[in-house]
């Protein structure tokens, strides 16, 4: 058993070194063909004529730029169940005659990735919708001309990379109040204010001179460097939640491909769900939730349910379906080993 887990633990380990990285190109260049579509003179009349619903449909994210994202998790998905199927077919004793292939198209298969799809897509272009419209919203209200608005939101054009940079676009609406943030702080002149924006884990350091400077001599930062340090602000978050959302959605392919794959074992060979037991694995380091390392090394069969210290309950590591929230589910990295009662199988 020590050594199928080692297996199953060298398959996650290189499923993610492949597809967390090409689903987090995959998200950061959606974001980026979003903000270079939109045809910024749109926006900018309609804040002129104080249409606030206009811009927004102006900059609308539609769910063709996230046709790719979806490409790249099918892709983890499927190479997963292919991997969890082989390695359950190499540890079956002698004499055990059943053969398995993992089947993408499966009709619960194939109904988990198009609900998933549907489900993560609806959630970023929501959230989406809030961050642009709080965006759009503080900008004028703040009193700034209505074309630096749209370009505080949209990005400004890189003229080498010819690509949006910065604007709100691809970041949640937190972050999206975080770079509005940021921007106050820069613009304040008070050096507490502006001290604040130096706390900030993601900013870019290479503009820490400027800041400093500004914090000495009790100003605020000029209008050219703020916006420069916000731009970088805003890309470096867009980064981060690339990584969040490449690390979730790889293992939760993992994850779903992995309960796919065993119940693709138990309708071919016809095995009880007792006869296929789970076990949760937590990351066992400094980022693990206490919640998770609390759950590491128990068990439960097929049909069974993982429920943790906070009450939340997942059939494996990033479960969603049965309430757990998104504490409990965003950035996991736990994992599920498996044991088949091979000897109850008569075939």
């Amino acid at each position: 058993m020590a050594s199928t887990d080692r297996r199953l633990r060298a398959l996650i380990d290189e499923l993610l070194k492949t597809h967390e990285p090409a689903i987090r190109r995959a998200f950061i260049e959606a974001m980026q063909d979003a903000r270079t579509a939109v045809v910024l003179q749109q926006v900018v009349d309609a804040l002129v004529r104080g249409d606030l619903a206009g811009a927004m449909r102006a900059i609308e994210v539609s769910r063709s730029f996230l046709a790719p994202l979806d490409h790249e998790i099918a892709r983890a998905y499927y190479r997963a169940g292919r991997g969890v199927t082989g390695l359950l077919m190499a540890s079956r004793p002698r004499g055990v005659t059943v053969e398995v292939r993992f089947n993408p198209g499966n009709p619960r298969a194939a109904a988990w990735l198009s609900q998933h799809s549907s489900t993560l897509v609806r959630e970023i272009i929501d959230d989406q919708r809030v961050a642009v419209r709080e965006a759009l919203q503080a900008g004028m209200a703040a009193g700034r001309h209505p074309k630096t608005v749209a370009l505080d939101v949209v990005g400004r054009m890189d003229r080498v990379a010819k690509q949006r940079t910065g604007g709100v676009i691809g970041l949640t609406s937190g972050q999206a109040q975080w770079v509005e943030n940021a921007r106050a702080e820069l613009a304040s002149g008070d050096p507490a204010r502006m001290k604040a924006y130096m706390e900030r884990r993601l900013r870019d350091r290479r503009f820490d001179r400027t800041v400093m400077k500004a914090i000495r001599e009790g100003k605020p930062v000029s209008p050219i460097d703020v916006t420069k340090i916000v731009s970088r602000y805003s890309d470096r978050l867009l980064e981060h939640r690339g990584k969040t959302v490449a690390l979730t959605e790889s293992m939760t392919a993992l994850s779903h491909s992995q309960d796919e794959a065993l119940r693709q074992l138990a309708d071919t060979a016809g095995f009880r769900p007792d006869q296929i037991v789970r076990e949760w694995h937590s990351a066992n380091d400094r980022r693990t939730r206490d919640t998770h390392l609390a759950m590491d090394g128990h068990k439960t069969t097929l049909d069974g349910v993982f429920v943790g210290p906070s009450g939340a309950r997942m059939r494996f590591p990033r479960d969603q379906g049965l309430g757990a929230p998104a504490s409990e589910t965003i950035r996991c990295r736990c994992w599920l080993s498996s044991s088949v009662d091979w000897k109850g199988h008569k075939g």
